[in-house]
């Protein structure tokens, strides 16, 4: 019976029975914390208002990449009129040092800032990329409470087909059978148990013995008081034989003395 039981019980939750029906009949609604995040995100334009902060982003994307691109031209021009005034003076008589040495610091910085502008636009790139995964959910969660209702299951009565009726109106009918099954033997288990409890033979056992023991103290006394009282009858025989004894030898003493 109890493994049954536990064969049953989880094929149950294995098909998720009985909320699915429960949440067919009576939906469960939007969840509190769903409800107050989605107002949260309508009272500070949240979709907009990332729209408007990635558009800002990539602006000033675009124009620090500009004004890098800028200082690298300007500096790979100063190089390139550099180089060509040593190839036109000669080294002997144009003695300034290379741009890369004249200006390294500079040069130094510029390598800095690419390696910052790459960082930014891979993490430019992930965030894009989170946002269009998410885009469609804060859309719903900026939407509506009836989109959002539409959006989340159990939360309105669904549309059922008379096929799909039908068969949960089955359904519905063996999970109820199966709870009165289900309770019928619970109730005979318990009843059973009470039966055990109140059949317990411990006690008569105990009686018993009790009996025995109280029945053999009473034979037990009754063969001592008996052997006590055959004894005492011969005890007097054997008095009254010594003094019947003694009295004859002082008759025979007295005869003889006459």
């Amino acid at each position: 019976m109890r493994r049954l039981k536990l064969t049953t019980g989880s094929l149950l939750q294995s098909l998720n029975l009985p909320a699915s029906l429960q949440a067919l009949e009576k939906p469960l609604g939007l969840p509190p914390s769903l409800t107050t995040h989605a107002e949260e995100i309508r009272q500070q334009d949240g979709l907009h208002k990332l729209q408007r902060s990635i558009h800002e982003i990539r602006k000033l994307k675009a124009n620090d990449e500009a004004m890098y691109k800028e200082g690298v031209g300007l500096l790979e021009t100063e190089a390139a009129e550099d180089e060509k005034a040593r190839t036109k003076h000669g080294t002997v008589r144009w003695t300034r040092p290379p741009s890369s040495q004249a200006a390294e610091k500079v040069y130094r910085q510029v390598s800095e800032i690419e390696g910052y502008l790459k960082s930014a636009a891979s993490s430019d790139e992930l965030v894009n990329t989170k946002f269009k995964e998410c885009e469609s959910a804060i859309k719903i969660l900026s939407g509506t409470k009836m989109d959002l209702e539409a959006a989340v299951p159990n939360s309105r009565r669904a549309t059922l087909t008379p096929a799909v009726e039908r068969a949960a109106d089955n359904l519905r009918s063996a999970l109820s059978d199966f709870n009165q099954l289900d309770r019928r033997s619970k109730k005979i288990i318990q009843e059973l148990r009470e039966k055990v409890r109140d059949d317990d033979i411990s006690k008569i056992h105990v009686r018993c013995m009790c009996a025995n023991i109280y029945e053999s103290q009473i034979a037990l006394s009754s063969r001592k008081q008996h052997a006590s009282s055959a004894s005492t009858p011969c005890r007097r025989s054997s008095l009254q034989c010594s003094r019947t004894s003694s009295k004859t030898d002082s008759h025979c003493t007295m005869k003889t003395r006459r």
